[in-house]
């Protein structure tokens, strides 16, 4: 996910529009919405691909030209999903690091 955030990030246009389809079709999959169900350290990396998703469609200038397109409705809807449980993923997450899951993994103690 590491690699296609930075690809997305670094390199907008690196990725053809059939490529940036077949991406997002992943992440909406089952697997995507797993991801963000099960609340870990990959949840954030997750978010983050989701972002330089949207970053690119915003970039574009398809996300607000486009508006009634179904691929930038779910986009913003995955957005509004972010906001809208902000508090509830920033209490899981310090839950999380207290109790020890990726606090423990990544710093030696």
């Amino acid at each position: 996910m590491d690699l296609f955030s930075d690809i997305l990030e670094e390199y907008p246009k690196f990725l053809e529009p059939a490529h940036m389809e077949i991406l997002w079709s992943e992440i909406t999959s089952p697997w995507g919405i797993e991801i963000l169900k099960d609340f870990n350290a990959e949840t954030l990396a997750f978010a983050r691909l989701v972002i330089a998703f949207g970053q690119v469609l915003l970039n574009s200038g398809r996300l607000y030209k486009e508006p009634q397109d179904i691929q930038c409705q779910q986009v913003m809807g995955t957005f509004n999903i972010f906001l809208v449980n902000i508090g509830m993923v920033l209490c899981r997450f310090r839950l999380y690091l207290l109790g020890g899951g990726f606090l423990k993994q990544s710093v030696p103690l």
